[in-house]
């Protein structure tokens, strides 16, 4: 279980030093023994979506040691929607209990070949694979079990068309949550914020706010001009939502639970030398701050944690 630290007490215990110390932990992401896996197990990526896969969670090890005194081995942890799970993977190398949940089915078996194909490169025996990539609905049902001292969602929610899906996600994920553990979300576009900053796609400013029909005009008219460059033409692909829309759902599940709006603390630890510089960093950290409070900021980071019953 997490200890009785709470989500406020990262803005003083999370530092670059405990990432940094994180990333010395890790192996470098092992490109050659992935892309020789995929070529024997005729897994199609090409070189600009390898590029692509997201490697780096120093910062988010960080976090979470930090809800748990320091110490993540043996923690559960259930990451929802983890596609080709390098975070799981990099879970299990750190000494975690990692559960890696997706809809492989919808892949025909390549997302999950090609998790399985990471999880080895990362030194992990292929057998233990089964257990730690499963093949689960959320939207469906919560994960059964005793719950997961940390369960992670990252770049998953805006994909889900309608408040009510979305709902019934958070629920699910809150659900599968051990008391005294924590759901950490990472989602974007927030609704209020402009500019979609961080997929692929039409960056139309409101793009992600658009009802439905008016997605299906822009895209129509996007492709007339553009159809080389129109990747997407799902306008369901890719949805703007509010923070206060994510807390209540969390809230409708635990009332009680600790919720952190941790976008200027990830701004606080983000790599940028340019942020050290005192004055710099300490004007953008407040940018941030304020974006943060009128329910504004580009990406919308939430860590809920779930009482222990006998310190509510």
């Amino acid at each position: 279980m997490t200890s009785s630290v709470t989500p406020d007490d990262l803005v003083q215990s999370v530092t670059r030093n405990s990432i940094d110390s994180f990333r010395a932990q890790l192996p470098n992401f092992p490109s050659d023994k992935i892309r020789t896996c995929f070529k024997t197990n005729g897994v199609l990526i090409d070189d600009a979506r390898f590029a692509s896969i997201p490697r780096e969670f120093s910062k988010y090890f960080a976090v979470m040691a930090a809800l748990a005194n320091g110490n993540l081995r043996g923690k559960r942890l259930l990451d929802v929607g983890t596609g080709l799970g390098v975070f799981i993977s990099q879970a299990k190398s750190l000494g975690m209990t990692p559960m890696g949940i997706d809809i492989f089915t919808e892949y025909q078996e390549t997302c999950r070949q090609g998790a399985v194909c990471i999880f080895q490169a990362y030194g992990h025996a292929p057998e233990d694979a089964q257990q730690v990539f499963v093949n689960h609905d959320i939207m469906k049902s919560a994960v059964p079990g005793n719950g997961f001292d940390f369960v992670t969602s990252f770049g998953m929610l805006e994909h889900l068309f309608g408040e009510d899906t979305r709902r019934e996600v958070v629920h699910n994920m809150m659900k599968s949550v051990a008391s005294g553990g924590s759901l950490i979300i990472v989602c974007g576009p927030n609704k209020y914020f402009p500019v979609d900053l961080h997929h692929y796609g039409p960056k139309f400013a409101f793009y992600h706010c658009l009802p439905l029909w008016g997605r299906q005009l822009y895209l129509r008219a996007y492709a007339r001009a553009f159809p080389k460059k129109l990747k997407c033409r799902d306008p369901k692909w890719l949805n703007g939502m509010k923070v206060v829309e994510i807390t209540k759902h969390i809230r409708e599940i635990e009332p009680k639970a600790h919720i952190l709006k941790a976008f200027p603390l990830w701004v606080r630890l983000a790599r940028a030398n340019w942020l050290r510089r005192p004055g710099v960093g300490g004007a953008v950290t407040r940018i941030a701050k304020l974006l943060s409070a009128i329910h504004v900021e580009p990406v919308i980071i939430l860590i809920a944690t779930k009482p222990i019953p006998n310190e509510v």
